[in-house]
């Protein structure tokens, strides 16, 4: 039988977010956004572990509550340094191999993040993404990296933007990695500069409305 790494799903949230305060918890289709992102993960049949990453912050402990009521391990670490916090959740459940998802993308689906790991696991990659060409809407992103490559981002990531962002080194220095992207073709003609991301209050209607016709779409290409 082939060795197969474990895999933990880590998805970023917080309370405190500049634009949208509360969006984590905001409710999407009857259920709060952290939750369509937590379903998403467990669907997703490469994943082994969900841990949602936040922060020590006590403005975040709803957040905690919600995450523990739905049974899903928590690590919290910096609020600012998410690289840093990132790998302290890959640590913490001693994952080999790392899925970041953000509660900003509530269409997200285990097929998609399937796509991505079998990609990743397949070729070997240092990072594999789904985005590199643009081929879905904003809001439906997968990126997959291995433990060793975050522990050396930890090490030559050194600006806020390389700190905030957990993957802006790997896609700056992109001569450095081996990098592999997923192109996903829906059938939906110039859908693909849609945005199905929610980064401000105003997102939610329009999210709302495209919710359940995205989900069709999505089964059935993943």
């Amino acid at each position: 039988m082939n060795y197969q790494p474990q895999v933990v799903a880590i998805i970023l949230a917080r309370l405190g977010s500049r634009r949208f305060p509360g969006k984590v918890l905001t409710p999407l289709a009857g259920k709060p956004l952290l939750l369509h992102v937590v379903d998403a993960a467990r669907a997703a049949s490469t994943v082994d572990r969900v841990v949602v990453a936040t922060t020590q912050l006590k403005r975040d402990d709803d957040l905690v509550a919600v995450a523990e009521e739905a049974g899903v391990d928590v690590f919290r670490g910096s609020e600012q340094d998410v690289l840093a916090r990132f790998a302290g959740a890959i640590s913490y459940s001693s994952g080999e191999v790392g899925v970041r998802l953000t509660v900003d993308n509530p269409l997200m689906t285990g097929g998609l993040i399937d796509l991505v790991v079998r990609r990743h696991l397949a070729s070997g990659a240092d990072y594999t993404c789904n985005f590199l060409q643009q081929t879905l809407p904003d809001g439906l992103e997968v990126e997959v990296i291995p433990r060793h490559i975050i522990e050396h981002l930890l090490h030559c990531a050194t600006t806020p933007d390389e700190r905030e962002h957990v993957t802006w080194y790997i896609r700056t220095y992109k001569e450095e990695f081996h990098i592999e992207n997923v192109a996903i073709d829906t059938g939906e003609v110039g859908w693909e500069g849609l945005s199905l991301s929610i980064d401000a209050p105003e997102d939610l209607d329009r999210v709302e409305i495209l919710f359940e016709k995205w989900k069709e779409i999505l089964a059935r290409v993943a």
